[in-house]
């Protein structure tokens, strides 16, 4: 009981924080049902939707279940991969980088209290968003299949047993990374989660293959379609394990394997939790202590630089070679620009993929205003691009030297 205190005790200045600012903040009280008004009926919008899509499979009798269990399977897919990515963010913030954790950790807080406070902060804020999409989802599915309350529990169930799971997997990452990097470096969690970004979005994009859905012609048979259809994500997923909870009610069948999928959700959760918590003991104050470290000017200093310097004297003028060198340390350092840069650079690969997949235009089901149309999309869009990466980069250039800017234009520069 005395870790349910300790528990309880960490949450209540947030839990403090929310209802003062409900009871003195106007603003804030006219906001709450403005925000509650705004929820529901995105609820409604979302549930009418689906239960329309739904009820169009199903008016298909031989692909209607298959396109409802799939369509399921790409919804829990892209919840798991968001619900990373904001652990991955808010296990830093709630974990090494929070105003308070001067006080806690400077008290007589137990790490495991900590650690069970943070955990729930952490799948609160990282999964709020989540829950509001996902809501309407499974009650559609439950009222187009006629399904009975076991499947709103189960559901609710496998849910929060994901929640558990991706924070849980996020706080492990997040605690492999504090080892090697300083916590206040978060240029170095910009790049990381860039990157993840990038992966999650090529690999939604792959597992989905909607250039074979929409050409079912393509295939040999019509088995081949339907196995593709049906073919299932890997076992080890934890998106797999829900699906062999919810997909009996779907299809009608399989309901004998239901427990043995809950256990499995269950205790895969509860592990990751333990073993998170583990971590946490041995890792915490050793990431808490590298977040209060100053940072180092590592870059300007480093040999690399200093080579390239010399190289681009040689290949420019004197002063054209300082201001360019000073933009490209600007441009280093901050690595917000670079992680855009880096997420610029995946929206460019997946849309330079889906024109691959398009059918050729070289084709007599081509007719003239297609390509036309289709051209003159790609020089707005490149119009767009390029206005976009000046206004983003080019212009801040600028203003971002302030008053100091005085000092260029009044010297020789030409």
């Amino acid at each position: 009981m005395s870790l349910i205190r300790d528990v309880l005790l960490l949450l209540s200045p947030r839990w403090n924080k929310t209802v003062n600012r409900l009871r003195n903040s106007k603003k804030d009280r006219l906001r709450l049902p403005f925000l509650i008004g705004l929820v529901v009926a995105l609820w409604v919008v979302i549930y009418v939707v689906f239960v329309k899509s739904l009820a169009y499979f199903t008016a298909e009798e031989m692909f209607g279940t298959i396109a409802a269990t799939k369509l399921l399977s790409m919804i829990l897919v892209t919840f798991t991969f968001v619900l990373i990515i904001s652990n991955i963010i808010t296990t830093f913030s709630a974990f090494y980088l929070s105003n308070d954790l001067e006080l806690i950790m400077a008290g007589p807080a137990r790490s495991n209290a900590l650690y069970t406070a943070r955990f729930i902060e952490t799948v609160g804020d990282s999964s709020w968003m989540v829950m509001v999409f996902g809501f309407p989802v499974f009650l559609a599915y439950g009222r187009v299949f006629s399904a009975p309350l076991s499947f709103y529990a189960l559901s609710l169930f496998a849910f929060s047993c994901l929640l558990v799971l991706t924070a849980s997997g996020a706080i492990i990452v997040v605690q492999s990374l504090v080892r090697t990097f300083p916590v206040r470096r978060l240029r170095d969690l910009f790049v990381f989660v860039g990157i993840l970004i990038f992966i999650g979005v090529y690999l939604i994009f792959r597992m989905v293959r909607p250039e074979e859905f929409l050409n079912p012609e393509g295939f040999a048979s019509m088995m081949d379609y339907l196995s593709i259809m049906s073919e299932s994500s890997s076992p080890l997923l934890p998106t797999t394990w829900i699906m062999q909870v919810l997909k009996p009610y779907i299809t009608g069948y399989g309901f004998e394997d239901i427990t043995f999928f809950l256990a499995l959700l269950g205790c895969a959760a509860v592990g990751a939790f333990r073993l998170a918590g583990h971590n946490h003991g041995s890792v915490h104050f050793y990431g808490y202590s590298k977040a209060m470290e100053s940072k180092g000017a590592r870059l300007s200093k480093s040999r690399a630089v200093a080579w390239f310097d010399r190289q681009l004297g040689r290949v420019l003028e004197r002063s054209t070679a300082r201001l360019v060198m000073k933009e490209m340390l600007l441009m280093a350092r901050d690595w917000g620009r670079l992680s855009q840069l880096l997420l610029l650079l995946a929206l460019v690969l997946v849309y330079l993929y889906n024109f691959s997949v398009l059918p050729s235009l070289d084709s007599p089901e081509a007719t003239m205003f297609l390509k036309n149309t289709i051209a003159f999309v790609n020089i707005g869009l490149a119009g767009f691009v390029l206005s976009s990466l000046g206004v983003r980069f080019l212009f801040p250039a600028v203003t971002s030297e302030g008053r100091a800017f005085w000092i260029l234009k009044g010297s020789p520069i030409g």
